[in-house]
């Protein structure tokens, strides 16, 4: 299986170091994996950190590979709409725990899973 983690943190810190590690982690276990800015289609699944900054149009989300978001703030209309207008080209999402995976369901954003 090939990965790709799709850094979209535009500050380049605390979110970079997330995906960093994610990228670190997996590669000691032997996983194909890749860090880049943009989704790739040679790989089986594009991760993107951080969902806000997603692009909303079908084009941005390669139709050959799984692609999932971290979900972390999920928490006002901003970011409520954000994941309504992006759901349709995701697999599923990735919540920090159990009691906001539940919280974003309850939302019904239109996400098709959501993992935590």
């Amino acid at each position: 299986m090939k990965i790709n983690i799709v850094n979209l943190d535009k500050d380049g810190w605390i979110l970079t170091k997330f995906a960093k590690n994610m990228f670190l982690h997996l590669k000691k276990k032997k996983v194909a994996v890749s860090l880049s800015k943009k989704p790739k289609y040679d790989v089986d699944v594009n991760h993107y950190i951080i969902f806000l900054f997603l692009e909303e149009f079908r084009d941005y989300f390669p139709k050959n590979t799984i692609n999932t978001t971290m979900l972390t703030h999920v928490n006002d209309e901003i970011r409520y709409n954000k994941i309504r207008n992006t759901a349709k080209f995701l697999n599923a999402g990735v919540a920090m725990s159990k009691h906001h995976a539940k919280f974003i369901e309850s939302k019904k954003l239109g996400l098709k899973k959501i993992f935590h």
